[in-house]
Protein backbone atom coordinates (compact mmCIF):
# COMPACT_ATOMS: atom_id res chain seq x y z
CA UNK A 1 0.00 0.00 0.00
CA UNK A 2 1.37 3.45 -0.67
CA UNK A 3 0.50 6.44 0.94
CA UNK A 4 1.07 9.90 -0.67
CA UNK A 5 3.73 7.89 -2.74
CA UNK A 6 5.30 6.70 -0.61
CA UNK A 7 5.90 3.32 0.97
CA UNK A 8 5.06 2.53 4.31
CA UNK A 9 8.12 2.14 6.89
CA UNK A 10 8.47 -1.58 8.47
CA UNK A 11 9.83 -0.55 11.71
CA UNK A 12 9.32 -4.57 13.51
CA UNK A 13 10.51 -7.71 11.31
CA UNK A 14 10.11 -9.94 14.73
CA UNK A 15 7.72 -9.74 17.50
CA UNK A 16 8.03 -7.26 20.11
CA UNK A 17 9.64 -8.89 22.93
CA UNK A 18 8.68 -6.52 25.89
CA UNK A 19 5.13 -7.09 26.80
CA UNK A 20 4.64 -4.31 29.50
CA UNK A 21 6.54 -0.82 30.02
CA UNK A 22 10.48 -1.29 29.90
CA UNK A 23 13.24 0.53 31.01
CA UNK A 24 15.03 2.99 28.69
CA UNK A 25 17.48 0.20 29.05
CA UNK A 26 15.45 -2.27 27.59
CA UNK A 27 13.95 0.32 24.98
CA UNK A 28 17.29 1.01 23.76
CA UNK A 29 18.32 -2.62 23.41
CA UNK A 30 15.00 -3.21 21.42
CA UNK A 31 15.84 -0.14 19.38
CA UNK A 32 19.11 -1.37 18.85
CA UNK A 33 18.75 -1.96 14.95
CA UNK A 34 17.36 1.87 14.27
CA UNK A 35 20.52 3.46 15.40
CA UNK A 36 20.98 5.24 11.89
CA UNK A 37 17.01 6.57 11.80
CA UNK A 38 15.78 9.82 12.45
CA UNK A 39 13.08 8.76 14.91
CA UNK A 40 10.38 10.72 17.14
CA UNK A 41 9.88 9.89 21.10
CA UNK A 42 8.18 10.53 23.85
CA UNK A 43 9.14 9.00 27.37
CA UNK A 44 7.60 9.18 30.02
CA UNK A 45 8.67 7.38 33.56
CA UNK A 46 7.74 7.58 37.37
CA UNK A 47 8.66 10.94 37.66
CA UNK A 48 6.10 12.48 35.63
CA UNK A 49 3.46 10.45 38.01
CA UNK A 50 4.91 11.69 41.24
CA UNK A 51 5.19 15.39 39.80
CA UNK A 52 1.23 15.40 38.94
CA UNK A 53 0.45 13.56 41.79
CA UNK A 54 2.31 16.22 44.26
CA UNK A 55 0.67 19.01 41.91
CA UNK A 56 -2.88 17.45 42.40
CA UNK A 57 -2.30 17.22 46.34
CA UNK A 58 -2.27 13.17 46.00
CA UNK A 59 0.20 11.20 48.13
CA UNK A 60 1.70 8.80 45.70
CA UNK A 61 4.65 5.78 46.21
CA UNK A 62 7.39 5.46 43.58
CA UNK A 63 5.76 1.97 43.44
CA UNK A 64 2.85 3.22 42.65
CA UNK A 65 4.06 5.74 39.92
CA UNK A 66 6.03 2.98 38.77
CA UNK A 67 1.98 0.33 38.26
CA UNK A 68 0.29 3.34 36.92
CA UNK A 69 3.19 4.38 33.91
CA UNK A 70 3.00 0.80 33.09
CA UNK A 71 -0.92 0.81 33.49
CA UNK A 72 -0.49 3.73 31.19
CA UNK A 73 1.48 2.10 28.88
CA UNK A 74 -0.96 -1.04 28.20
CA UNK A 75 -4.04 0.23 28.58
CA UNK A 76 -3.48 3.84 26.42
CA UNK A 77 -5.34 4.35 23.12
CA UNK A 78 -2.31 4.49 20.71
CA UNK A 79 -4.26 6.56 18.32
CA UNK A 80 -4.43 9.69 21.17
CA UNK A 81 -0.98 8.71 22.40
CA UNK A 82 -0.19 9.44 25.65
CA UNK A 83 -0.22 12.96 27.60
CA UNK A 84 -0.44 14.50 30.86
CA UNK A 85 -4.14 14.53 30.59
CA UNK A 86 -3.59 10.28 30.06
CA UNK A 87 -2.04 9.97 33.34
CA UNK A 88 -3.96 12.08 35.08
CA UNK A 89 -7.06 9.95 34.77
CA UNK A 90 -4.89 7.38 35.76
CA UNK A 91 -3.57 8.51 38.73
CA UNK A 92 -7.33 9.72 39.63
CA UNK A 93 -7.71 5.95 39.21
CA UNK A 94 -5.84 5.70 42.02
CA UNK A 95 -7.20 7.78 44.59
Amino acid sequence: MKILGLKPLTIYTQPCKINTMSTIREAIELLGGFENQHVAVAIWCEDDVLELAKEKGIKCSRKRAREIIDKVDRKHDATMGISWDTISVYLDEYV
